[in-house]
């Protein structure tokens, strides 16, 4: 399953943009994401990737970026071994 992120603008240059998907998934895995893709971004890393079955389970995937200019960084995808109902999130923090 590929999940598709929103986009967001950014007014600064040099932001840093956290990419957040939750799963609804009761499982043991600490593998289910991988590909986060975004071609306005740049440095993508993997911060997080958990998928649970304790208490009513769920899952997540964190990954991060830099957009080096203001403006739309447009669409991330993202692979996932699984298709549940998930929800996405994009936040784009400014310099200090």
């Amino acid at each position: 399953t590929t999940y598709t992120l929103p986009s967001v603008t950014t007014t600064v240059n040099g932001c840093v943009v956290y990419l957040a998907v939750a799963i609804d998934r009761d499982d043991s895995s600490t593998a289910a994401f991988s590909g986060w893709t975004n071609s306005n971004l740049t440095n993508i890393a993997e911060q997080a990737d958990y998928v649970g079955f304790a208490g009513t389970g769920g899952g997540y995937g964190v990954a991060t970026g830099k957009r080096a200019i203001a403006g739309a960084i447009g669409t991330t995808t993202v692979n996932c071994a699984f298709n549940d109902v998930a929800t996405y999130m994009t936040i784009a923090i400014a310099p200090a």
